[in-house]
């Protein structure tokens, strides 16, 4: 019986180390402060600089002519923005990770002739 016990209070903390591990990624990042945004279109690059606002459990993203929120789970982002295209303004859902002080991954267009099609983007921190 006390091996039984033991096994349960091993698998236990086990269990709550990793827990604490995983909210800890979330909770110790700070995005705050003004980075550049890159993303890889059909016609180019296009850059933007975007303010974030990281205060307690809500993020939020601006620009010159935008805002929007950014979720955040451990080490990936997630976050929806309008974006000016030839066939006018379309909405677009980024996803990534951060990754050494930096952010990358993919976003498609919501709807439209791109829907659904997988195109890069990358930001960097300019400064805190």
């Amino acid at each position: 019986m006390n091996a039984n016990i033991l096994s349960v209070f091993v698998f236990f903390m086990i269990s709550m180390s990793h827990h604490a591990f995983s909210q800890s990624d979330s909770t110790k990042l700070d995005l705050s402060g003004s980075w550049r945004l890159t993303s890889s279109t059909p016609r180019g690059e296009k850059t933007v600089e975007l303010t974030i606002i990281h205060s307690g459990s809500e993020i939020i993203a601006e620009s010159a002519n935008e805002s929007f929120p950014i979720t955040l789970q451990g080490l990936n982002v997630d976050w929806v923005r309008e974006l000016s295209t030839p066939m006018g303004k379309k909405k677009a859902n980024y996803q990534g990770v951060i990754d050494e002080g930096q952010m990358k991954g993919s976003f498609s267009i919501i709807g439209g002739m791109m829907a659904g099609r997988s195109m890069n983007w990358h930001a960097k921190r300019i400064e805190k």
